[in-house]
């Protein structure tokens, strides 16, 4: 609500491709861009004309205002202030007309009922925004363990830039909110011997969706399998997909329908890369600043990519995912240190590798929402392993204030949950600000703008503050009190397949940690 209409990476695009699926419009005539539009450049013509089709719009949907300011980081949203409809039915020329329809579905339908542009684009925000919100829930109920330590990677995971792609018309947020759901579901699965069905459940359910989110949502899929085969051993995988073969077989067979249904999609109507090795040789190595820029897009660069977060606030956060991953190279078992090695160096291979695949094959830079969904495995597995041994952390009997039981969960709690939730809760209240600076008074306005601003939401800036303070005094409370600063029943013991010789020290730790549970219990 607090972001102006239309004000993000492509949304007029993504609203446009929404309407035609919610009107049954699930692939429109091609209708190509000419070489006049791009002289010099083969690579995006052709990557653009597979992509483009024409898509009749209804009256009163499109807005002649919608973009008015985009790219104007100093000028306000004041020039949405009228929409400007444009009356009776519009033939528009649509750059992603081919992308996978499922993101597009339930947002498309609730655009369908609405009239106006500007309240068709904030329901169709919403309806797609409680999509996400859905698989959010879902990643953060996989990961809890109820203890503080269990939610520390998720909340690095959902950077501010997650909460922003999630709340406009656009299919990163499903692509991105599936993608931490599936992760926390492979790590879920780790977890237990024997899973419970909700947990193949949610596991088969996020993944299928992951893959038909957006093209490369299939890679992402076995990319997260890999990680689960990897942390278990191949025979460890094998023995408990023996253990239950009716719900591991079901779960299979629903993640390879996604795949399958997505590779159909892309076959039929998907862009195709015009990759050589003369267009990558010709690109060379790319520049540090795009690649300092896409990695400041994973945690916050709003509205249409031209609205980045303070250096200050990201370089925090990156320090939060460093010290998280040092800790758990530090607490976790020879196999999962490599494991971890490995995915965070996939993550920056992952991240360098599609920029020169964007740049080389379609003349376009990759955008940092477009590998979230891979490198959120890399916070999310640190968190898991600090988790799982949280109590090998012996404390010292100088640090067992009372307030914190003397426990070992409670000592990493403090030393890690507290620092990281009020951290966190400043970064992702400091990026709601920056994007509602930019859209009120323009980037270098009044930094009071709420009582005098140039545009604001339906019912004032007000609301909507307070809205954001109390979420994030929310997350500091959810991470620092359960476990945190006040003991809290312990969780589960991890169960340990790893047959490293780390391996005994991790299963005599758990269950030092289920006595230790049951002392403070009693």
């Amino acid at each position: 609500m607090s972001n102006a209409p239309f004000a993000g990476a492509d949304e007029t695009s993504h609203y446009v491709r929404a309407i035609a699926v919610g009107d049954g419009q699930l692939v429109g005539p091609l209708d190509p861009f000419t070489t006049a539009d791009f002289p010099n450049s083969p690579t995006t013509l052709g990557w653009l004309n597979d992509a483009t089709r024409a898509v009749t719009v209804p009256g009163d949907k499109l807005s002649r205002t919608a973009t008015c300011n985009a790219f104007h980081v100093l000028v306000s949203a004041a020039c949405l202030d009228d929409p400007a409809a444009i009356t009776g039915t519009t033939v528009v020329q649509n750059p992603v007309g081919n992308y996978q329809p499922l993101p597009y579905v339930l947002p498309g339908l609730a655009i369908d009922r609405t009239d106006g542009p500007f309240t068709a684009d904030r329901l169709g925000r919403l309806v797609s925004a409680l999509s996400c919100w859905v698989f959010l829930c879902l990643a953060v109920r996989l990961a809890w363990n109820r203890e503080a330590p269990s939610l520390v990677g998720i909340a690095l995971a959902v950077t501010p830039m997650v909460l922003f792609t999630a709340s406009i018309i656009n299919p990163s947020g499903l692509e991105i909110a599936t993608g931490l759901a599936f992760a926390a579901a492979v790590l879920r699965l780790r977890q237990h011997e024997r899973p419970p069905a909700w947990v193949w459940a949610a596991t088969a359910v996020s993944g299928f969706t992951l893959s038909l989110s957006r093209s490369p949502g299939p890679v992402w899929v076995v990319v997260d399998l890999v990680v689960l085969t990897l942390l278990l051993s191949w025979r460890e995988t094998g023995r408990r997909l023996r253990a239950q073969p009716v719900a591991a077989t079901i779960t299979l067979l629903v993640l390879v329908l996604g795949i399958v249904l997505n590779r159909i999609w892309e076959g039929l109507y998907g862009s195709r890369l015009r990759l050589t090795l003369a267009e990558v040789r010709a690109l060379g190595r790319p520049s540090r600043t795009l690649l300092d820029t896409l990695f400041r897009q994973q945690v916050g660069n709003f509205g249409w990519t031209e609205t980045p977060m303070s250096p200050t606030l990201v370089f925090a956060w990156f320090a939060l995912v460093l010290l998280l991953v040092v800790l758990a190279l530090v607490l976790g078992t020879w196999r999962e240190r490599i494991v971890l090695v490995l995915t965070t160096v996939g993550a920056v291979a992952v991240t360098i590798g599609l920029q020169v695949v964007f740049l080389a094959g379609t003349g376009f830079g990759a955008q940092g929402r477009h590998v979230l969904p891979v490198t959120v495995m890399m916070p999310l597995l640190a968190g898991h392993i600090i988790a799982a041994h949280r109590t090998r952390i012996p404390p010292h009997p100088r640090q067992r204030p009372q307030i914190l039981g003397g426990s070992s969960a409670a000592v990493v709690g403090l030393l890690v949950a507290v620092p990281v939730a009020v951290l966190v809760a400043v970064v992702q209240v400091g990026g709601w600000y920056t994007n509602s600076r930019r859209n009120a008074v323009g980037a270098a306005g009044p930094r009071w703008f709420f009582s005098h601003p140039e545009w604001q939401p339906p019912l004032g800036w007000y609301p909507w503050l307070a809205i954001t303070v109390v979420a994030g005094a929310l997350i500091v409370i959810a991470l620092c009190l359960p476990g945190g600063l006040l003991p809290a029943r312990p969780g589960p013991p991890y169960p340990s397949p790893d047959p490293s010789p780390d391996a005994s020290d991790t299963s005599d730790a758990s269950g030092s940690g289920a006595r230790q549970g049951a002392v403070i219990g009693r």
